[in-house]
């Protein structure tokens, strides 16, 4: 009778720990809940409980993905960037693609080509004609100048 009871309690404990409040804050009605510390009702009446909390931030730039000729695009071509025709990605230790001035992978799209590249080429800023007054442009820059190789 003993052992009855106590999983009737437990069940009971359990069972009523799915229905009970929080008395956790609020999630923030913005960005990702995910991250989140506390409650946040979904649209469907749901509710989802986390921890919110900063996701982190690089301290160090270790390495990145330089954009890499399939083939060789002449002068005046333009590039489709990652995952296209023309470039694949190729990893490469931070000081290695600073020192050569590599354009990263994800800036690579629809910039034109101003000198010979050879296929299997990694290419450098110089190699292409971008446009510097993009918001995308600077901020690798910015990253780029932020950090000692």
């Amino acid at each position: 009778m003993r052992t009855i009871n106590c999983l009737i309690l437990l069940c009971l404990l359990v069972w009523g720990s799915a229905f009970a409040q929080s008395n956790l804050p609020a999630c923030p009605s913005w960005g990702y809940f995910h991250i989140c510390f506390g409650t946040y009702t979904l649209a469907d009446g749901g509710k989802y409980a986390g921890e919110f909390k900063d996701t982190g931030v690089e301290t160090h730039l270790n390495a990145d993905v330089v954009a890499t000729a399939k083939r060789d695009p002449k002068p005046g071509e333009l590039i489709d960037g990652e995952g296209g025709y023309t470039l694949w990605g190729k990893l490469l230790p931070a000081a290695t693609y600073k020192k050569m001035g590599g354009l990263p992978s994800g800036l690579a799209h629809g910039v034109k080509v101003v000198r010979p590249v050879a296929k299997g080429q990694s290419l450098s800023w110089e190699e292409v004609a971008m446009d510097t007054m993009t918001h995308a442009y600077k901020i690798r820059r910015e990253i780029e100048a932020g950090y000692s190789f």
